[in-house]
């Protein structure tokens, strides 16, 4: 037996693999791809994508983590805004100088995760005074057949200069990670008003009629 062999990821589906996986997309901020690939343990995000699919109640367990997800991103605003470490460096003369690439990418950080947290959770955290007022975003995105003209609208705005070019590659990095997660929130509740529908459209059957 080669004890180096190496162990391959979990493939079968059961409660507390689901349990392990919501707790980690809860509590990181990055997407599923890179959570996956940061622990062996895990199952590989196109098995996972097809538990979404295949496990009723892992859209529900997983479309929460997704959300919960979001409070984590919004909780970490106050430590990017606080974070002065680097907003002054020493320029090539030896001057301290203040360090704009820094600032700006703290606020474009910041202003991210206020712009999820209004579109996923809007009833929390929804404002129309969002950093990106102006793209012609949807007030709010429940459907995932909108990303594809947000990302047109990405790349108009960046055409006429009213965003920058890192604006952009960031904007349309997020919509491409939290494209699932808008997708299962949205299949989830059509789920649920289809199970809701049969459960109250169900036909009794003869022994409960003479019952």
């Amino acid at each position: 037996m080669d004890l180096n062999k190496k162990v391959g990821r979990p493939t079968i589906y059961n409660q507390e693999l689901v349990n392990l996986i919501c707790e980690r997309v809860a509590t990181h901020e990055v997407g599923l791809k890179q959570l996956c690939s940061m622990y062996d343990d895990m199952p590989d995000k196109t098995t996972i994508n097809k538990w979404r699919y295949k496990y009723p109640e892992f859209y529900t367990q997983y479309a929460q983590a997704k959300i919960s997800q979001i409070e984590t991103l919004v909780d970490e605003i106050i430590d990017i805004a606080d974070d002065s470490t680097q907003d002054e460096i020493i320029n090539e003369q030896g001057v301290r100088v203040c360090n704009g690439e820094f600032i700006a990418r703290s606020r474009l950080r910041i202003d991210t995760r206020k712009w999820l947290a209004a579109k996923l959770i809007p009833r929390l955290y929804g404002n129309k005074d969002d950093a990106f007022i102006s793209l012609k975003f949807p007030d709010e995105v429940k459907d995932a057949n909108i990303l594809l003209p947000m990302s047109a609208e990405v790349f108009r705005a960046l055409g006429n200069q009213e965003i920058t070019s890192g604006e952009a590659k960031i904007l349309i990095g997020m919509l491409k990670d939290y494209s699932s997660s808008i997708a299962i929130i949205d299949l989830n509740e059509r789920m649920s008003k289809l199970l809701e529908g049969e459960k109250i459209n169900r036909p009794t059957n003869a022994g409960e009629e003479n019952a």
